[in-house]
């Protein structure tokens, strides 16, 4: 169910693919169910077939789990006091969280997971004379359609954003991104290094 769910729900199609990790995992089908953002090809989800004692529990069967990704460790920590939500397996960011798909988990508790998994953090840096990151924000939605152009400026696709944090305009200036975190120019969309993605989330 929660297979169909991420291809219904996020118009996602699995990408199964042998993950390289570490420690070859004895699986009964070692391709594994990646799902990714079609715009960034980022994943956000990967369904795997493991062995139940190679997460902590009793038994050598295999079962199957969902790999997401919850940006709230407090939620995470949370969750992961609750029966039959696991730390990310085999992934080790602590951001991750394995969910059992036995049917210990209800699927109406799985969903909002997915979608949490499923939306994107940007972070809006306004240009002179401010200089600086003032908003963190989620996508809700991407590719609204859109018939902007004014000779200038053609827009054909536009995202939808919720605001979730403003910054202090002295926070995150340009100048400290450059010292801090060796970011020389901003000029568009862009990724950010994993320590400064640290600071806007402390």
């Amino acid at each position: 169910m929660a297979f169909q769910a991420l291809e219904e729900l996020k118009s996602a199609d699995p990408e199964y693919a042998k993950i390289p990790f570490r420690k070859v995992e004895e699986t009964q089908d070692p391709d594994y169910a990646v799902f990714r953002h079609e715009d960034n090809q980022k994943w956000f989800a990967v369904i795997m077939n493991v062995r139940r004692s190679r997460l902590g529990l009793m038994g050598d069967d295999f079962t199957d789990i969902l790999n997401v990704k919850v940006d709230d460790l407090l939620y995470r920590d949370f969750l992961l006091q609750q029966k039959g939500y696991l730390p990310g397996y085999h992934f080790a960011r602590g951001k991750w969280v394995s969910v059992l798909l036995d049917g210990t988990v209800p699927l109406e508790n799985i969903l909002p997971l997915i979608d949490a998994s499923y939306q994107t953090t940007v972070y809006m840096y306004v240009a002179a004379p401010v200089s600086a990151v003032l908003y963190q924000c989620t996508v809700t939605d991407t590719d609204q359609p859109c018939d902007f152009d004014n000779g200038k400026l053609t827009v054909r696709k536009l995202m939808r954003i919720r605001l979730e944090r403003r910054y202090g305009v002295g926070e995150f200036t340009f100048e400290r991104l450059k010292e801090a975190f060796g970011i020389y120019a901003v000029r568009g969309p862009r990724g950010i290094p994993n320590s400064l993605h640290e600071e806007l989330n402390r």
